[in-house]
């Protein structure tokens, strides 16, 4: 999938703590602030930032969608941060280290969170009228869609609550309309959330702090992070 355009590509920081907030949220529970862009005080929460460093040598020539004669850098160092804040004076500091484990979790090396989710499903699909079964002909949903994911199917959105074979799966709510066709992937926590621009090449726990703020308890993950544009995101 191709970038906008070079804006759009080189904006790593909004790119990556969209995806980030989204799947920390859907793992822990809690809101999830980008720091750089969105202030809050309530508690519980995350604190994410992604801070890029230097560029990676050699630079090389565009592709796959760009200009090939045109060459620049396309790997970065970076670093990852989330802050896990919790308020004593609400009860919150019983799920002060589950909150943590589960940021951890969600950011293990073969975690594939940030990976690109969205594609078009194999096969065409249908529902009914006040219905939450889809069903399928040549599809294969039992590798292509889980609970939690959210799909497009006739420009209504829907999420998936279990998928019960390759030809069924089960919806979250009803269709307010019958529908068939091609369905979207959207999002998926299993095949990662929505981030096609970059290819993740090294995710790298680096650093845990404990700190307290009168109430306040506060665990500071750091991760260390490198990242390459994909061939196929340089706009034309």
């Amino acid at each position: 999938m191709a970038a906008t355009d070079l804006a759009d590509l080189h904006n790593f920081e909004y790119h990556f703590e969209t995806a980030a907030k989204t799947f920390l949220n859907t793992a822990t529970g809690i809101t999830v602030i980008r720091t750089v862009v969105e202030t809050s005080t309530v508690a519980p929460r995350l604190d994410i930032q992604f801070q890029v460093m230097d560029s990676l040598e050699p630079y090389a020539p565009r592709a796959g969608g760009g200009s090939s004669s045109s060459q620049d850098y396309r790997a970065y160092n970076a670093l990852f941060f989330v802050r896990v804040i919790t308020d004593n004076a609400t009860g919150g500091s019983a799920d002060h280290a589950t909150y943590v484990s589960k940021a951890r979790a969600e950011l293990m090396r073969t975690a594939s969170n940030w990976s690109n989710s969205t594609g078009t499903l194999t096969g065409t699909c249908s529902i009914g009228l006040a219905t939450n079964v889809m069903t399928g002909v040549g599809t294969e949903f039992t590798t292509e869609i889980a609970a939690g994911d959210k799909i497009d199917l006739g420009g209504e959105s829907f999420t998936i609550s279990s998928v019960t074979s390759n030809l069924q799966a089960i919806l979250t709510a009803d269709s307010g309309s019958a529908l068939s066709g091609t369905a979207t992937r959207t999002f998926s926590k299993t095949f990662g959330p929505n981030n096609p621009y970059y290819d993740l090449k090294l995710l790298k726990p680096a650093q845990t702090e404990y700190d307290t703020d009168g109430d306040f308890n506060i665990t500071g993950l750091s991760f260390d992070v490198i990242f390459e544009i994909r061939d196929t995101a340089w706009p034309a």
